[in-house]
């Protein structure tokens, strides 16, 4: 399932509090997954500390999300600035069906051309964080379909 929330960035606040908006609704949404232990959200999202208010601050998560895949679950992540930042209405409760989350979750970080380098440095290593975009939310459908129909039992089908 594929849910969409924006952010309301500068001048309605500063790019390090927008983020800390973010981080506060993934950890309290993926947290209510039995799944991913209590405080281990914001420790996974710490290497971007530095690095997504830039990106929320040039304006550049305008238009291209953050992407948390986690299980079923598909978030986009946009942190809305200038005049739209007044016009963005803000859900800043738990996403539904993070709940069903799997501890393996991936938060996938978009770059700009001359910061590529930087982001791909802050992702190396980390479990949780993966730079670039993610597989289109079609080609995970279309793998998932592929998966059903060889599943299909040939065998039944000759009893027909």
């Amino acid at each position: 399932m594929e849910r969409t929330r924006k952010f309301a960035a500068s001048p309605v606040r500063p790019a390090n509090a927008t983020w800390t908006q973010i981080k506060d609704l993934l950890a309290e949404s993926l947290e209510r997954s039995a799944a991913v232990p209590d405080s281990t959200v914001a420790t996974a999202l710490g290497p971007l500390d530095g690095l997504v208010p830039s990106l929320i601050a040039s304006g550049y998560l305008a238009t291209e999300p953050l992407v948390v895949v986690a299980g079923d679950l598909r978030l986009n992540l946009y942190a809305v600035r200038g005049d739209a930042a007044f016009d963005v209405e803000e859900n800043l409760g738990p996403v539904p069906g993070a709940a069903s989350s799997s501890a393996n979750w991936r938060m996938y970080v978009p770059s700009p051309v001359h910061l590529r380098d930087t982001v791909a440095e802050a992702c190396t290593g980390q479990d949780h964080l993966i730079s670039g975009k993610p597989p289109a939310a079609t080609e995970a459908a279309d793998s998932g379909s592929a998966s059903r129909i060889y599943a299909i039992d040939p065998a039944a089908l000759r009893q027909i």
